[in-house]
């Protein structure tokens, strides 16, 4: 009897410990209220990340419109980049690892089109090691790969700062 209990004993004061010191699951943003109406602009350069946005958005119950005209508040993605630095350094019989970051910049316009947050920037970074011989760039498949990655990891960082004190602040 003791046997069985002993691991959902520690399993429960495992979920316990972790509850008591604030950790919630990786995606769960308290989104505000003051953005539940929403239009996303971006630039033809962003729109898949756009559409990675707004199915995420989905997710938190966001209604997301076709025109600024219909929600009190747009999200204007402004700009993108990927930028790859090389931190190592070695031979070409030598692996050599990457530094591979992806930004998005943003603000909040009210209904009028004045500026209301921003412009602010969400940004991550990851590393990718190229195999000697290899020539890396922002078209490669490696590369590439990290981007779709790190475009997930930024959508949640800008969710991050949506639903901040400063923002929600800012918006009145």
């Amino acid at each position: 009897m003791i046997k069985k209990t002993l691991p959902i004993s520690f399993l429960a004061i495992g979920l316990f410990m972790l509850s008591a010191c604030g950790f919630h699951l990786r995606g769960t943003v308290n989104y505000p209220d003051a953005l539940k109406t929403l239009y996303i602009q971006s630039t033809p350069q962003l729109n898949a990340f756009a559409n990675r946005l707004k199915a995420t958005l989905g997710m938190y119950h966001v209604t997301l419109v076709n025109s600024s005209k219909n929600a009190p508040l747009t999200l204007d993605l402004m700009s993108d980049s990927l930028t790859l630095n090389q931190i190592t350094v070695g031979s070409s019989q030598e692996t050599r690892d990457y530094s591979v970051t992806y930004t998005v910049n943003y603000r909040i316009l009210n209904q009028a089109g004045k500026t209301l947050v921003g412009p602010r920037a969400a940004s991550d970074q990851s590393t990718v090691t190229a195999q000697p011989n290899e020539v890396l760039d922002n078209n490669t498949p490696r590369v590439a790969g990290a981007k779709r990655t790190l475009e997930q990891k930024v959508i949640y960082k800008l969710l991050l700062q949506l639903s901040s004190k400063n923002t929600l602040k800012a918006l009145g």
